[in-house]
This record gives structure tokens, sequence and C-alpha cells, in this order.
């Protein structure tokens, strides 16, 4: 089967980083991050029976600390949310994914170990209130703004087919603008699909890691891959409202098969 999916159809409120991208590509963790706990926040206040109020912050070694931005510091009743039953984690890579991708009103805390530091899971008095309050490492406050320090944490490079278990044929980034004819290549000749990270040996075949073949994810290798530093046209489309009037200006073409994998069970 064949799909088309546009540059501003990343997938939203899915995967998201412990750590912020430094030069437009996220770094490996600089030590093996242990004992993740999740928390959420769903913003009803009629299912707090069994939540605790936690503070999420920017700030998770200084709790007290004042954001400049209001959202990056919540007080709220979390729910600890189950490894593999709500959320999946890559500790190789510092990547939480939400299956399915939480909504968009939700506030998401952490809790971990990464080498020496523990980040966040311990009490703090609050000297204010005299309140005592479980310390997390904010990752999504309720309304995602670039004004927000955790704004580069939401990943913004992956894609999704929509459907498991599925073989590549070929996949083609085509390059769309107005007066001009559909291209797979820029002025210089260079490949879209090796300009944004999707195919770093630059021979048209995008592979793991890429390329999730269970999930039916792709991944660009930049944060974000659409206004990437290599390309000659970008498209500005990462922003609470997507600022693209005049329609996207790079797509997709994907050519893929399913895999039946109960055959390979049996």
């Amino acid at each position: 089967m064949t799909d088309t999916i546009f540059d501003t159809d990343y997938l939203r409120w899915t995967f998201f980083s412990l750590d912020t991208p430094v030069g437009g590509y996220l770094p490996p963790p600089r030590y093996p991050i242990t004992n993740l706990r999740v928390y959420i926040d769903d913003g009803n206040p009629y299912n707090n029976t069994d939540s605790l109020k936690r503070r999420a912050t920017i700030y998770p070694f200084s709790p007290g600390d004042t954001a400049r931005y209001p959202g990056d510091v919540v007080d709220g009743h979390f729910d600890l949310k189950i490894l593999a039953a709500d959320y999946l984690f890559d500790s190789s890579a510092g990547i939480i994914q939400f299956a399915p991708p939480i909504s968009d009103n939700y506030t998401v805390g952490v809790a971990y170990i990464e080498g020496p530091d523990t980040v966040g899971g311990y009490w703090w008095r609050n000297p204010q209130t005299s309140e005592s309050l479980w310390i997390l490492k904010l990752v999504k406050p309720m309304r995602m703004d670039t004004a927000s320090r955790t704004w580069n944490l939401g990943m913004k490079n992956a894609y999704g087919l929509g459907a498991k278990n599925v073989k590549l044929d070929s996949v083609k980034l085509v390059r769309w603008l107005p007066g001009e004819s559909p291209t797979e290549y820029d002025e210089n000749g260079r490949r879209f699909l090796f300009l944004v990270g999707l195919d770093p040996d630059d021979d048209g075949i995008v592979r793991w890691p890429q390329f999730d073949s269970s999930g039916g994810y792709l991944f660009c290798s930049c944060s974000y891959p659409f206004i990437a530093e290599s390309l000659t046209v970008k498209d500005s489309i990462y922003g609470p409202s997507s600022p693209f009037a005049n329609g996207p200006k790079y797509r997709f073409v994907i050519k893929y098969a399913k895999v039946d994998t109960s055959v390979a069970s049996r």
C-alpha cells in the first residue's frame, strides 16, 4: 500500500525525551537511567481519591525556585503510570513513548536515577505553606508553549504509518512548492531524506533506528527536521498552533506492506 504523510503530521503527545536536544540532535543519556517512574495529572479534580499531591518542576534539584514561565512549576494530583501498559521507555535514548498518545491537557512528571543523580522522587516541604510535596521533574505542562523550558522535550521528529509490523518497500521525501514540480532533491542535488536525518547513509533506504517496523514509526535524526540548517527551504511548522497558511512544503510518499507475524510464530 502507499501512504502520503505531510511534514506537519508529526506525532504529537506520543514521544518525550528526558533531555534537551543539543545542536538540533538529542544526546544519549550521560549515565544509564534506572528506576524511572512516570506520573500524570489528567486535570480532573473528581478522580483524585488515589492521587498524591506532587510538584512537577523544571527545577527538580531546587523545587522552591520560581520559573519564568508559570506552567513550568505545577502542583497537582498525579497518578503513577505502569510500564508496558501505559508507556514504553527506551533507556538507551532516554525516550518515553505513550501508547496511545496522551491528551494535550495532561501534565507529565517523572522521577529517575541517572548515574550519581537522583532526579525527583523525594519529599520537599514548602516553606510558604508547610505542605509536603513529592518532587518530580516536569516533562510536559498542561499547556505546551514555546516559552516553556519543556518545549523541546516533546519530540517533533516522529511520524507514524498507522499500522504495526510493516515492511518498507520505499520512502521518498518530496518538496512540493507552488509553481514548482515536486522533487526529492534540493538545489545542490542532495536527497531530502538524507538532509532531515532519515537516511544517514544517503542510499535512498530507511533502516533501523530511523525506521521501527514493529511500531510503524519513522524517526528523523534531527529534532526539528523541517527547519534543519541543512535545508535550503525550511517549513516553520513547530509551534503551539501550526503556522502553515500556504500548506505543507514537504511530504513523505511511503510504500509498505503489513507483515503477518502469526505465520512466524507458528
